[in-house]
């Protein structure tokens, strides 16, 4: 398909892929706008009438020159592009990105909501020739961006260090991907930008496995680009990369199948259970139960609270497993549902992820655990907590960071939950500082609550009502 086109983005959802990559200008009426080259291209563009672009009119019509009203009417598509004999000729149009997002979102309703990785195309020696200065560029942009909601689910790529150090500035809670591609390694190239970027997007053949490793250790996600084949992407996938930038969504789906993204290409292992699984799960099973209890079900977050004394309920019962993932709660939750509790309390999910489980799994399971308290206990009610956010500035529990947005999905989707006897509480919010990690006053390791953390819980609790 042509690309940064609408019918492309929607190609790609269709194939499988759940992180769409795309390139953006702005127009001379400040329009932000989805196409690749500064100009447009004899090579791939037709003029409004269907006619080439002579090759000497390679210069002639620069984006940042052109109002959106004129760039939409040249054709893109019907003139297939020579470094892409496969596409497919159909005719389209450079898009605004405000339309490109809002066609994605209708177009994937129902799905795993898409991410977003955009790239800024500008420079310094194009500003304001070919580009804004990137302070109104990142403003155009964000304005996009924020007023479709989207901004949790976006990456801003870009080789203009500028925009990131700016959007690193302005706006802390986006992602940004530092594109590079020259012969510098990980610490010159973290150096020259001034700050960890979520990801590093080197040229691909730029990547081995000492880069991998040592962005790994700085907790940050390696993406390559552009990778146009089976050799390429297969050697990449073996060396640990978290992503694949290429022209071929196909040839992704190929390498990554039954994954719920890209960057989940870990093997993972349902059958997981922690050393102390068998000794706890023996022990609740001969506790005494009461239909008045209220159950806490969960791994070792919930595990280090003692809830009866926290809340003042003597029939608080902690279910907590150090290490537990989605499967070993549904292994043992007949023991729960024996006792036929008054609530349970559910929070589960966080090593699910740090195992690389993919989120479509743990949703899964999130709905088999619903279903079967439902079935097996009529008149518990049951509580579903969002997941919480984790802290990668103490540096201890690697595996579970640099996964923020599979956290912020799960969240999404267990807000989104409906049963008349099922009751969602957001945890979330009241645990994030401004760069929606967990706030260091709350947490002891980045991962686990202190008894701050764990008065903000049961504070929420009570002040919110659920407890009654």
């Amino acid at each position: 398909m042509p690309e940064n086109t609408i019918i492309a983005m929607r190609n790609a959802i269709d194939i499988g892929v759940t992180t769409l990559e795309m390139d953006t200008h702005i127009t001379k009426d400040g329009r932000v706008v989805v196409t690749h080259d500064d100009y447009l291209s004899p090579g791939f563009m037709l003029t409004p009438d269907g006619k080439d672009i002579p090759v000497g009119d390679s210069k002639r019509y620069a984006v940042y020159q052109m109002n959106y009203d004129v760039l939409k009417t040249f054709d893109l598509g019907s003139k297939v592009h020579a470094g892409f004999p496969d596409q497919k000729k159909v005719k389209s149009y450079i898009p605004l990105l405000a339309d490109l997002i809002d066609s994605v979102q209708q177009y994937s309703k129902g799905k795993k909501q898409m991410f977003y990785n955009i790239e800024t195309k500008c420079s310094m020696a194009g500003d304001n020739i070919l580009n804004p200065e990137p302070e109104k560029f990142v403003e155009l942009l964000m304005g996009v961006i924020e007023s479709k909601g989207i901004a949790p689910y976006v990456v801003i790529q870009s080789f203009d260090k500028r925009t990131l150090q700016i959007l690193n500035k302005k706006y802390p809670k986006v992602k940004t991907s530092f594109l590079v591609d020259n012969k510098k390694d990980v610490e010159q190239n973290l150096t020259d930008l001034g700050f960890n970027p979520f990801i590093i997007s080197p040229a691909f053949k730029m990547v081995d496995e000492a880069m991998v490793k040592k962005s790994h250790e700085k907790h940050i996600k390696v993406v390559p680009w552009t990778v146009n084949t089976k050799v390429d992407i297969n050697r990449l996938k073996q060396m640990g990369v978290d992503g694949i930038i290429s022209d071929y969504p196909n040839l992704l789906a190929d390498f990554f199948p039954n994954k719920s993204s890209i960057g989940q290409t870990m093997a993972w292992d349902s059958t997981y259970r922690p050393a102390k699984y068998k000794e706890l799960v023996e022990k609740f099973n001969v506790d005494k139960k009461s239909e008045k209890d209220f159950v806490f079900v969960g791994n070792s977050i919930t595990a280090g609270g003692n809830w009866a004394e926290l809340l003042d309920l003597p029939n608080a019962k902690n279910r907590g497993i150090s290490g537990d993932i989605t499967f070993g709660v549904l292994e043992r939750l007949n023991e729960v549902i024996s006792g036929k509790p008054a609530k349970v309390f559910i929070l589960i999910g966080i090593n699910d992820i740090s195992r690389n489980i993919p989120d479509s799994i743990i949703l899964r399971n999130y709905k088999t655990i619903i279903s079967r308290i439902r079935k097996g206990s009529k008149r518990t009610r049951i509580y579903f907590y969002t997941l919480l956010p984790v802290n990668s500035e103490f540096n201890k529990f690697k595996n579970h960071y640099g996964k923020d947005e599979h956290i912020l999905w799960l969240n999404e989707q267990i807000r989104n939950f409906k049963d008349k006897r099922l009751t969602i509480i957001d945890l979330y919010p009241q645990f994030i500082d401004g760069a929606n990690h967990l706030r260091a006053d709350l947490t002891k390791d980045g991962l686990h609550l202190n008894d701050t953390g764990y008065k903000v819980w049961t504070d929420f609790l009570k002040n919110e009502g659920y407890l009654k």
